[in-house]
């Protein structure tokens, strides 16, 4: 392979914000993950909350997706039963935790 034709990556990352939004930790969750785990932002109790509604969201989207084939009462159903059921298994966790 000829050198002078070898593509280099010229794209660099931006710095995780000190204040990072919903965008900036799904970005970085997708991303850069070992980046985002060594963050300051991830100590704060606002990250979590943040983390949080990204977890529910994709996950009752994942539910509508699944919903959608079968249509009707599955429609709704689907992505209830989801976010249901990962809710009440954090909050088992968390028990079993402290």
């Amino acid at each position: 392979m000829n050198p002078d034709t070898q593509a280099t990556p010229t794209t660099q990352q931006q710095p995780l914000p000190d204040q990072a939004g919903i965008k900036d930790l799904f970005e970085a969750l997708l991303r850069r993950p070992r980046e985002l785990a060594r963050h300051k932002t991830c100590d704060e109790g606002a990250t979590l909350l943040r983390f949080g509604i990204i977890a529910a969201s994709s996950i009752l989207i994942f539910g509508i997706v699944l919903g959608s084939f079968s249509y009707g009462p599955q429609l709704w159903a689907a992505p209830l039963k989801l976010v249901h059921r990962s809710i009440s298994e954090c909050a088992f966790q968390i028990d079993k935790i402290s």
